[in-house]
């Protein structure tokens, strides 16, 4: 996991990055490096538009680079933040990862974080509630990607695993009122047992339905009228930032 490289790579290709990080397990201490199983190890980046871009009106950036044996996806900060503040998990993970680069502009964004959380966590309840229906729709379904895994396990142990994840970050969540990205010894063990395919097909489906259950119980116990201030405040901030890095760039010639 090299950081710093996959920051230069992008920077070379002239990108302005303010914000950059390991992307998925390794967040949840739940990558495995083994001859059976082996973890991904994917970038996403953060990009700042140019003058010219906006004046051109340009398209935002979303775009994906092959890096080594791995990926880097980038995207324009404006699409990213107005994305980031709907609370999908996947993109508030990235708030708080310990694998990361940032700029100290995208700094003010990040310590916004458990504002977010605390004023807008019935979208995050939502949010993976909705990614748990997506799982359980690709459970057993032969989608290209994964039908080898459907072919030798009747189903994919890697949309199980994500299921319970999701289910375990909103129980945890709850519990706590705190974004939870890691888990306790034992829950982890577990999960990483389910990634390495250790449940048969029955008992995969009994806690494909208990944990289905529990987060839709979790889901419609807690709602509450959203607070929208941070999130106001977050879209202010990526602008300002825009803003600030031209202007330096402008002075700097």
């Amino acid at each position: 996991m090299n950081l710093k490289k996959a920051k230069k790579f992008l920077e070379e290709k002239w990108y302005n990055i303010c914000y950059i990080w390991i992307y998925w397990s390794q967040n949840y201490w739940l990558d495995i490096n083994s001859k059976k199983y082996q973890s991904d190890v994917d970038y996403k980046a953060v990009c700042v538009p140019t003058l010219r871009d906006l004046v051109d009106n340009s398209k935002p950036i979303s775009k994906s680079y092959e890096f080594e044996w791995w990926l880097i996806d980038i995207k324009d900060i404006r699409v990213w933040t107005e994305t980031l503040v709907k609370c999908n998990p996947a993109y508030v993970e990235t708030l708080y990862t310990p694998h990361c680069w940032y700029s100290e502009e995208y700094k003010l964004i990040i310590n916004k974080r458990d504002n977010l959380i605390n004023e807008m966590w019935v979208f995050l309840l939502k949010a993976c509630y909705g990614m748990i229906l997506e799982k359980v729709k690709a459970f057993s379904h032969p989608y290209p990607s994964i039908k080898d895994k459907i072919d030798k396990f009747w189903y994919d142990p890697k949309q199980l695993h994500h299921i319970v994840r999701l289910c375990l970050l909103m129980n945890n969540f709850v519990d706590k009122w705190e974004f939870i990205m890691l888990n306790t010894e034992n829950e982890n063990e577990f999960l990483i047992d389910i990634k390495l395919w250790k449940y048969n097909l029955d008992e995969a489906i009994s806690l494909r339905e208990h944990y289905l259950e529990l987060s839709k119980n979790i889901r419609d116990k807690y709602k509450i009228e959203p607070n929208f201030k941070t999130k106001k405040e977050i879209i202010q901030l990526s602008k300002d930032l825009i803003y600030n890095r031209i202007v330096n760039k402008i002075m700097d010639n």
